[in-house]
């Protein structure tokens, strides 16, 4: 746990210097290429430990696999890869959206860096409030992903919404 916390800790400490600098220093081109480069190693981290987890996924399915071809293990195995199979395509989903709300904005800084006054260029930066609003709406569909893949909590939602099995829904 302390291990956690301190991870947890680095990681909330560098993101709240990262706004502060974002936003105090925007206009600094040292800035906006550190910005862009820990996006870059922040991407192929994610796409690290994303091909790790498939591969432990797939080792452990050829372990379920190894075990007795027995009516119970069959199902067992059949549920298991089911519910893998739904976990790996959850974190495909999660990885697209983490791109798409992510890369414009900084697909925006780059454009800043090469080319600041090339007309040519201008149609893409006209658009940097929309790629703002897509990069912060990524808070809201993160949630929404893990909500909506999650069989548990569609049942919870479904009963609060019908006000099925709720004693203050009267």
């Amino acid at each position: 746990m302390k291990r956690t916390k301190a991870i947890l800790g680095v990681i909330w400490i560098s993101c709240g210097v990262s706004a502060v600098l974002m936003v105090r220093f925007f206009d600094s081109k040292l800035i906006m290429i550190c910005f862009v480069v820990f996006f870059i190693i922040s991407l192929a981290i994610i796409c690290f430990l994303y091909i790790y987890m498939f591969m432990l996924a797939r080792i452990h399915a050829r372990k379920i696999a190894a075990l007795s071809t027995s009516g119970e293990g069959k199902c067992r195995r059949q549920r298991w890869w089911g519910s893998s199979m739904r976990g790996s395509l959850t974190l495909t989903i999660m990885f697209g959206v983490f791109v798409v709300c992510w890369t414009p904005f900084f697909l925006h800084l780059i454009i800043i860096m090469v080319c600041p006054m090339n007309p040519y260029c201008e149609c893409y930066r006209s658009l940097f409030q929309l790629h703002v609003v897509l990069l912060m709406s990524h808070a809201l569909i993160d949630p929404a992903i893990y909500a909506f893949r999650s069989a548990e909590l569609r049942h919870t939602f479904r009963k609060m919404l019908l006000c099925s099995d709720w004693n203050w829904c009267s």
